[in-house]
């Protein structure tokens, strides 16, 4: 039994070791690439919630976040896929965006408590 534990944990800590990838050479520069995926993030919040908001607007997301980035999506395909070989700065990067989208609730919370303060016209 021992012995078999041996061979995984060098199993285990030779696959630790792999080389990471090269970057693609179209690479999407890392505040931009979270910035991609944080919109992302908003905008399938919105289509879960409400699908015909970004419907009647005629928004489909990923065209969307291609025309605005002007990127395709090999481009972000490749650059998530470097990314992620990145274990703690890909960690970090999802940290940020989780950061900012609490940020940004925070400041949806507080406008619906100030509107709810307010007394009703009829």
């Amino acid at each position: 039994m021992r012995f078999f534990y041996s061979i995984l944990l060098l199993v285990l800590l030779s696959s630790c070791s792999t080389r990471m990838m090269e970057p693609p050479e179209d690479l999407i520069e890392e505040t931009i690439f979270s910035d991609i995926l944080y919109d992302i993030a908003i905008l399938k919040a919105v289509h879960n919630t409400s699908p015909a908001t970004l419907e009647n607007q005629g928004i489909l997301i990923m065209p969307y976040i291609y025309e605005k980035y002007e990127i395709d999506s090999l481009q972000l395909i490749n650059s998530n896929k470097y990314y992620s070989t990145m274990g703690d700065r890909y960690f970090r990067l999802f940290e940020s965006i989780e950061t900012r989208l609490a940020e940004k609730s925070g400041v949806i919370d507080s406008l619906r408590a100030e509107a709810a303060s307010k007394p009703q016209r009829m």
